[in-house]
C-alpha cells in the first residue's frame, strides 16, 4: 500500500501541475502524485488540467487517469463526469473496473447513450 502525501506536498504537487511555464515532466509527475492525495483541491486541479483545451494532450491524459483513480478511491463527481469527453473520458474510466464499481445510470444523464453505446462491455456498466 502506498502511502498518501501530506497536505503540504499535494500543495505543490498542484502548484507544478497548473504552472505551465514548468517542464513537461514536472508538470506530469505532479499529476501522476496527485493520486495519493486526497481532498477537494487534487480533484479540483486534475479536473481543470483535463478540461483545458490549451493543454497538449499528454498532459490531459495523465490528469484524467490520476482523476479517475481518485474518483475510483473516493466518490465519481457525475456531474464532472458527464463533461468529459471521449477520447479522455476512456482515461478517467480506465481503471473503474479494477475497484469494481458499478455507474450509477440515473446520474448520467443526456450522456446515457454514449455511456450504453460505448461502454456496454464493461463491469461498471452492468
Amino acid at each position: 500500500m502506498i502511502k498518501e502525501l501530506s497536505a503540504e506536498d499535494c500543495k505543490k504537487c498542484i502548484g507544478y501541475l497548473l504552472d505551465k511555464s514548468e517542464d513537461a515532466n514536472t508538470r506530469v509527475a505532479a499529476a501522476e502524485s496527485l493520486m495519493y492525495c486526497i481532498g477537494q483541491a487534487p480533484k479540483d486541479a486534475l479536473f481543470k488540467v483535463l478540461m483545458d483545451d490549451s493543454e497538449p494532450d499528454y498532459m490531459r491524459e495523465e490528469a484524467a487517469g490520476s482523476l479517475g483513480t481518485l474518483w475510483a478511491e473516493s466518490e465519481i463527481e457525475y456531474e464532472r463526469l458527464i463533461q468529459i469527453q471521449p477520447p479522455l473520458l476512456d482515461e478517467v474510466l480506465c481503471d473503474f473496473d479494477l475497484y469494481n464499481l458499478k455507474l450509477n445510470k440515473f446520474k448520467l444523464g443526456k450522456s446515457l447513450n454514449l455511456f450504453m453505446e460505448r461502454y456496454v462491455g464493461r463491469k461498471f456498466m452492468a
